[in-house]
């Protein structure tokens, strides 16, 4: 494609130049971008400072100038250590320019080798852009100041032909750029004459993506994905915290064991959550930092008397150190209360990923979703981003772990003066414990109760571990209708649920509690039966539900973030029931089930819309 152009002494002139600059983190892609434009535009400081793409104008030198700062890479990974989030930023940044861009600057600092490791994460995260994308490419050398006497081509000369490489792919275009000189103007005209030059010799075409697919409205998707999930999860918390107000767990010691793989911030996180540098993690063979052994700490923050266990990390190929890790059951005698799984949010996370952790907590048996929090690191990664966004593009590997781990994730940076984080992480510790009913995790199998509630009518008994079970499942089932339920208002924010939800909660909820408890099936297998065709009958089916065993209460992890329906459960044979109009069915109900009709304001309407039905008087409790 060809840009309009005007001709000046046999030179093309252009009157509008569209850049988009690229590269790795810490390459000073933004400084040149500001010294291109000679506007502080784009924003620079010692962290990384771009995470979406920018966009900066200005008018220099007689020309008009359109430049796109884009996210980082690390640069010395490869691309399958990118996180999908920045891959998507990278490929949209070349649509922000319409019609296209002249030029893609890829800077590279003279201040860092440029080795093998360099040359291969610049090339795979070039293909991202296509192979095309070579033919309107300049490299831009940053911080030329740190050449001193030595010219850039004895510099190319110096690493050992991958900076000779580098030359040939983009056909030794390349343009060296002082970073501390923002006044130097003859650095910013050579720049442009290089790229018209460039133009000309590509017939006046600019740089036209190869189209696969369209980065901007997947991207849009994905933030419309995040930002729905950011307020069902608002939602499901709320309505959780309500729920387990009267269960007061409030710990003064606290357990923790750190999981992870290598490398992701598990001793960092741990310093972070004592407040101070506890864990000092060895250097590998090649320099890596591993922690060996499992290892313990303790301090008293916020009020509680925290221990902290920091465990070997796991290769993504290997589980070379299961056994130690198992020994983290051990020094945090009787059991820890959360075991904190950590990512860090600038890595990816893969299918082979989910396979590795699966198999890792396998080790620790099925129950121990139900004691798991996800802890993202690297905070400063996503900059103000919300962490939904970044567990929106990663994709369905990262969202299946979630919804295993009950929807519990936080997010943590490096910095101990930041005290809230932890406290809040914390207040997600007791939350937990207080769902799981004080209980820690221990691999140990514990006893059954007494039975607690007996069928006159026939031998089958209920322990307190299976209603217990009863009650989780129904608390999972109320927390996913929640979610899609098509008659909730999307656009009410997490403030609006505070308080009562009297007169708001829709009939389909009231409907799906009803229903459950009194017939046992999920409120979506049966739309008839949902939205009120076949319950409204004055005589219902009463089913065993309290007396039938449920499924997946337990290995889920309370599985909170799945919306699918609940179709999976088996039905049990449901019984006819003649009962007094005089009973009312909340009488005979749990706590759990009590609280629930409360927080939605139910009562009153389950006495008016079901006065004539009749409470089973064959079931008591012992």
């Amino acid at each position: 494609m060809k840009d309009s152009t005007s001709r000046s002494n046999g030179a093309q002139h252009l009157t509008h130049i569209r850049t988009v600059i690229v590269g790795a983190s810490w390459a000073a892609r933004s400084s040149a971008g500001n010294i291109i434009l000679g506007e502080e535009v784009f924003e620079v400081d010692d962290s990384r400072t771009t995470v979406s793409c920018a966009v900066g104008h200005a008018k220099v030198h007689g020309r008009q100038l359109t430049v796109v700062d884009t996210p980082g890479w690390y640069y010395n990974s490869p691309l399958e250590n990118t996180s999908e989030m920045d891959k998507l930023e990278i490929r949209r940044s070349v649509y922000l320019c319409p019609s296209g861009p002249h030029a893609i600057l890829l800077t590279v600092p003279v201040a860092t080798a440029f080795n093998k490791s360099y040359q291969t994460a610049v090339e795979e995260h070039m293909s991202l852009l296509g192979e095309n994308v070579w033919n309107h490419t300049i490299v831009l050398f940053t911080r030329g100041d740190w050449l001193g006497d030595t010219t850039i081509e004895e510099r190319i000369d110096i690493e050992e032909g991958c900076l000779e490489w580098l030359m040939e792919k983009c056909g030794y275009r390349y343009h060296v750029l002082n970073c501390k000189q923002h006044n130097y103007n003859t650095q910013v005209v050579e720049l442009l004459e290089k790229i018209e030059k460039m133009v000309t010799e590509n017939n006046g075409c600019y740089y036209v993506p190869e189209i696969k697919s369209d980065p901007v409205t997947e991207l849009e998707k994905k933030m419309k994905t995040a930002s729905t999930n950011k307020m069902n999860m608002s939602k499901q918390r709320h309505i959780l915290k309500e729920l387990l107000k009267e269960r007061k767990y409030n710990l003064k010691d606290v357990r923790i064991v750190l999981l992870g793989a290598e490398g992701v911030g598990k001793s960092t996180s741990g310093n972070v959550i004592l407040q101070g540098y506890f864990f000092e993690p060895t250097l590998g063979e090649g320099h890596e930092i591993h922690t060996r052994q499992c290892v313990t700490k303790q301090r008293k923050v916020e009020g509680r008397h925290v221990s902290v266990v920091d465990t070997p990390g796991w290769s993504t190929s290997t589980l070379e150190n299961a056994k130690e890790m198992l020994c983290s059951l051990e020094v945090c005698s009787p059991g820890p209360h959360a075991f904190l799984l950590v990512f860090p949010v600038c890595k990816p996370f893969t299918k082979k990923c989910q396979q590795t952790v699966k198999e890792l907590m396998s080790l620790f048996r099925e129950n121990v979703w139900r004691h798991t929090i996800i802890l993202f690191t690297e905070a400063h990664w996503l900059k103000n981003k919300p962490v939904e966004e970044y567990i929106a593009c990663e994709g369905e590997a990262l969202q299946e772990l979630i919804s295993k781990c009950g929807n519990r994730y936080h997010v943590i940076e490096n910095d101990w003066n930041n005290r809230s984080q932890v406290k809040d992480l914390l207040k997600m510790i007791e939350q937990m414990v207080a769902r799981n009913r004080g209980e820690y995790f221990t691999l140990e199998k514990k006893a059954s109760k007494p039975a607690v509630l007996r069928w006159l009518s026939g031998s089958k008994t209920l322990t307190e571990e299976e209603w217990m079970k009863r009650e989780d499942e129904l608390i999972d089932r109320v927390l996913k209708t929640l979610v899609v339920d098509p008659d909730e208002n999307p656009k009410q924010s997490s403030h609006q649920l505070k308080g009562s939800f009297d007169g708001s909660i829709p009939n389909s909820m009231f409907l799906f509690i009803y229903k459950y408890i009194m017939s046992g099936d999920s409120g979506f297998s049966d739309g008839n039966s949902v939205f009120g065709v076949d319950v409204l009958n004055s005589t219902v089916k009463v089913s065993n539900w309290l007396g039938r065993p449920g499924n997946d209460a337990t290995s889920s992890g309370y599985d909170t973030m799945s919306t699918a329906s609940s179709t999976q459960y088996q039905k049990m044979e449901d019984v006819k029931v003649d009962i007094p109009v005089s009973r009312h069915p909340v009488g005979t109900l749990k706590p759990t089930v009590k609280k629930l009709m409360s927080i939605f304001g139910l009562h009153g309407r389950w006495q008016k819309l079901y006065s004539n039905v009749r409470t089973p008087t064959h079931c008591v409790e012992t």
